[in-house]
C-alpha cells in the first residue's frame, strides 16, 4: 500500500468501525491513530512525547481485542511480535534525540529520489548511465554550494527559501553568537521545521502583500534541547484572511432565482433578518426577527445580488507553528461541465470572530453547510456605476447562507473520541440556515456520517417492502442523513484544532 493510500485510509477507519468492532478494538484504533498524527506534527513538546506514550500504552492494553474478535472482521493470529510496534516504544527519547520525526521522515526522501534518479538518468545518453548520472549530480552540487558562498559573500544572506537553508551549519562560528533562546508570549517553545542563522530571530511573513511579525527559534541550540510544554491553543490571524475574486461568477441574480436554483427557500426571509440585525442597536432574539422580518421590506440594493462558487481563507496557526499559513478555498457551487456534482462544503464558524482570544479546540464554534457566497450588487459595482459604502452598512461586506448542524458536545464519544453533531431541521424537516459574514467562517470541518449497522447500505432509504429506493453516497449524505462525525483525522489542522 503506497503512502497515500495509508493516509486516505486513516482520515475513515474511526467511523467505519463503529458499530461493527468491539469497543476495545476502537479504544486500541484511536489510540494508533492519535499516535500516528502526533508523531507527524512539526513541533513537538515534553506534554506531546508524554500523550504519545499514553496513546502507545493504551494501543497495548487493547490490542489482543483484535485478535479475539475474528468475527467482527478481525483475523486470527498468534502474537504481536512485529518490530515497528517495538519501536514506537524508542520514540520519545528518538526525538528528544534528534528532533520531530517530520525532519527525517521517509517521505523527504522519496521526492528526493525524482531529483537524484530520475532526472540525473534523463541527463545521460543511457550508456554506462551510473558513471554518468553521479558526475551529473557533482556537477549539480558543486554549482549549488558556489552560488550559496557567492550570495553569502554579497550579503545576501539568509537566503529566502527553506530549501537554501539546508546547509546553514557550514556558515562560520561567528555568526552563531545569539542563539539563545527567547521568550515568545507565554512557555518557552522549540520549533526544527526550518533551521537558520540564529541571528535573524524576526521573521517576515507575507500573505497576500501583508505583512506580519512573527518570532521563530531552532529546536537544537549549542547542542542542548529545551524541555518545552506545548500549546494547543489556535491563534487567529490579525490580518484580512477571507477573500474572494474581484469580478462574480453570478452578478445581479434575483433573489427568487438564486432560492430556487440552489435549493434554499429560506433565503428571503434570512436575508431580512441579517438586514434588521445589522441596523438595530441591539442584539434581537430569534422570535424577535422572525416577527420584525414578516412586515420588513428590504431596501432595493438588495433585491438582487452578486454570487461567487468559492471563496480563499488563511487558515489559523495552531499551538507555536512557525511559517507561512496554508490557504484552504471554500466551494459552494452548484454542478459544472467538468463536475456533475454541486459542492457545498462543511465549516467551522466562530459566532464571536472579533474576540481576539485564543480558540481552545471546538469551544465556541458551530458547525454549518456553506451554501451560498453573496453581497449586494452595489459591492461589486464599477465604473459609473460604483456606489461608496459606508464600512459599517451591512451591504458593504461579504456574506454567506449557511445551514446549521448542532452545537457539538462538550464530550466526545466514549470509546472513540468523536464529536457528533447533527443537522437541525424545522418541525416540516427543513433546514434551518441564516445568515453570517464570510469572515466568521475559521476553517473546513469534515463529517463523515454515523453508520447504523454492520454494512453500509444499512443507511439507503427503503420502502416498506425493504427495497432500496434512494442510495445514500458521499455526494448525497449530507442531503438526506442527519447523524454525523466530525472527521478530526482528514488533516492535521483539524486534527490539532479539535484535539
Amino acid at each position: 500500500m503506497i503512502r497515500l493510500e495509508a493516509k486516505d485510509l486513516e482520515h475513515i477507519f474511526l467511523p467505519l468501525l463503529a458499530g461493527i468492532q468491539t469497543p476495545n478494538a476502537i479504544k486500541a484504533t484511536r489510540a494508533e491513530l492519535d499516535f500516528i498524527y502526533h508523531a507527524g506534527w512539526k513541533t513537538l513538546g515534553e506534554d506531546d512525547l508524554k500523550c504519545m506514550k499514553d496513546f502507545n500504552s493504551i494501543f497495548h492494553k487493547y490490542k489482543e481485542s483484535f485478535v479475539e474478535t475474528p468475527g467482527h472482521g478481525g483475523q486470527e493470529q498468534d502474537h504481536f511480535n512485529i518490530p515497528k510496534l517495538h519501536a514506537r516504544h524508542h520514540y520519545p527519547e528518538n526525538i528528544r534525540w534528534l528532533g520531530s520525526p517530520y525532519n527525517y521522515s521517509t517521505e523527504i526522501s522519496e521526492p528526493y529520489h525524482i531529483e537524484t534518479a530520475k532526472k540525473a538518468y534523463k541527463a545521460t545518453n543511457q550508456k554506462e548511465y551510473v558513471k554518468q548520472m553521479l558526475l551529473w549530480l557533482t556537477r549539480q552540487e558543486k554549482i549549488y554550494l558556489r552560488g550559496m558562498l557567492l550570495r553569502w559573500c554579497m550579503g545576501n544572506w539568509p537566503l529566502a527559501s527553506a530549501t537554501d537553508r539546508q546547509f546553514d551549519r557550514f556558515l562560520p562560528e561567528d555568526t552563531t553568537e545569539n542563539s539563545e533562546s527567547v521568550d515568545v508570549q507565554g512557555p518557552k517553545h522549540v520549533d526544527n521545521m526550518n533551521p537558520r542563522p540564529p541571528t535573524e530571530d524576526h521573521v517576515i511573513i507575507d500573505i497576500d502583500g501583508e505583512r506580519e511579525s512573527s518570532t521563530t527559534l531552532s529546536l537544537v541550540q549549542s547542542r542542548q534541547i529545551v524541555p518545552v510544554t506545548r500549546s494547543g491553543l489556535t491563534f487567529k490571524p490579525t490580518k484580512p484572511t477571507h477573500a474572494v475574486s474581484t469580478r462574480p461568477h453570478y452578478s445581479r441574480q434575483k433573489i427568487q432565482d438564486l432560492m430556487a436554483k440552489y435549493g434554499i427557500p429560506q433565503l428571503e426571509m434570512a436575508l431580512k433578518e441579517f438586514v434588521i440585525q445589522a441596523i438595530s442597536n441591539e442584539h434581537l432574539s430569534a422570535p424577535t426577527l422572525r416577527a420584525r422580518a414578516r412586515g420588513f421590506v428590504p431596501p432595493n440594493h438588495w433585491r438582487l445580488l452578486s454570487v461567487w462558487n468559492r471563496c480563499t481563507i488563511i487558515l489559523p496557526l495552531v499551538g507555536f507553528d512557525a511559517g507561512t499559513p496554508e490557504k484552504q478555498t471554500i466551494l459552494a457551487q452548484l454542478k459544472t461541465l467538468n463536475d456533475n456534482t454541486p459542492q457545498f462544503q462543511t465549516i467551522l464558524v466562530d459566532p464571536n470572530v472579533e474576540d481576539s482570544n485564543p480558540q481552545d479546540g471546538l469551544r465556541g464554534l458551530q458547525v454549518a453547510q456553506v451554501k451560498l457566497i453573496f453581497s449586494s450588487h452595489l459591492l461589486t459595482s464599477s465604473g459609473k456605476n460604483a456606489v461608496k459604502i459606508p464600512e459599517m452598512d451591512p451591504s458593504a461586506k461579504v456574506l454567506a447562507y449557511v445551514e446549521w448542524f448542532s452545537t457539538p458536545l462538550k464530550e466526545p464519544h466514549q470509546d472513540m473520541q468523536m464529536y457528533a453533531v447533527s443537522c437541525l431541521r424545522s418541525t416540516d424537516r427543513k433546514p434551518r440556515g441564516s445568515i453570517i459574514p464570510l469572515t466568521s467562517i475559521v476553517q473546513p470541518c469534515y463529517l463523515l456520517p454515523q453508520f447504523k449497522g454492520p454494512k453500509a447500505v444499512d443507511l439507503d432509504k427503503k420502502n416498506a417492502e425493504g427495497r432500496t429506493v434512494t442510495q445514500i453516497t458521499g455526494d448525497n449524505c449530507l442531503d438526506l442523513l442527519d447523524d454525523f462525525w466530525i472527521n478530526s483525522f482528514q488533516d492535521q489542522l483539524t486534527y490539532q484544532s479539535v484535539f
